[in-house]
């Protein structure tokens, strides 16, 4: 069953939640990553059967929390990316992937899938987190950094595609909203409403077509290649 035991959870995330007082915070990514597989599990992934999605994510599941060395967390991110190639799509299998892929030294291919975890759950703190570690890593420098872009174009990184697309939609109706005020005699009314909504379209039906973009362009990470052949 798919339904998480609430006991055996709240003594799961305690147990953990000690651990994490005493290790260092550069080892902290793997009781993390275990948290959210544990709620992850409650959900139902969209593959192409019950049955090839159950038994892969608990292969996925099984992997990650028994994962120590590099290769192990390769072969864990091969096991992720079976759920993608069965048509999978959503931030959880995403982040954990990058994550897999982050500890296993791949930080490229972290940071390509670490993204489109971004594009399908928002920025979070956890995908933040592991994208500036990645890119330190891949920068080589000791000191993970934050993007200026990022913060300058919070409107494309912050929200989900499915949220900017939402956004995009309503601007879109309060468009006809406002030519409808204009119509009706309020013209100065209609004019700034016209004005807002349109900036708002624009900005964020930019941002949709972009990620369907990176997203039509997506190819498996280039360390899947050998340990799914």
């Amino acid at each position: 069953s798919a339904d998480l035991d609430t006991a055996l959870l709240s003594a799961t995330l305690s147990e953990i939640e000690q651990h994490l007082k005493a290790v260092p915070s550069r080892h902290r990514a793997k009781p993390l990553l275990t948290i959210l597989l544990v709620l992850a599990g409650a959900a139902p992934l969209p593959a192409a059967t019950p049955e090839e999605r159950a038994f892969v994510w608990e292969q996925v599941v099984a992997e990650l929390r028994t994962a120590q060395s590099p290769a192990e967390f390769l072969a864990a991110a091969g096991t992720c990316q079976k759920l993608a190639d069965l048509g999978v799509r959503n931030a959880t299998l995403f982040y954990n992937q990058g994550t897999a892929l982050l500890l296993a030294d791949k930080p490229a291919d972290a940071i390509a899938v670490l993204l489109r975890a971004e594009r399908y759950g928002g920025s979070t703190p956890d995908v933040r987190r592991n994208l500036a570690i990645a890119q330190a890593k891949q920068d080589g420098l000791k000191t993970p950094e934050g993007s200026w872009l990022r913060l300058v174009l919070f409107w494309h990184y912050g929200p989900d595609c499915a949220t900017r697309a939402a956004l995009a939609a309503i601007a879109f109706s309060g468009l006809w909203l406002a030519g409808l005020l204009r119509l009706l005699g309020s013209r100065r009314t209609g004019k700034v409403l016209m004005t807002v909504f349109a900036l708002v379209l624009v900005i964020f039906a930019s941002s949709v077509l972009t990620t369907l973009h990176q997203e039509s362009r997506i190819q498996r990470p280039g360390a899947m290649g050998k340990i799914l052949e």
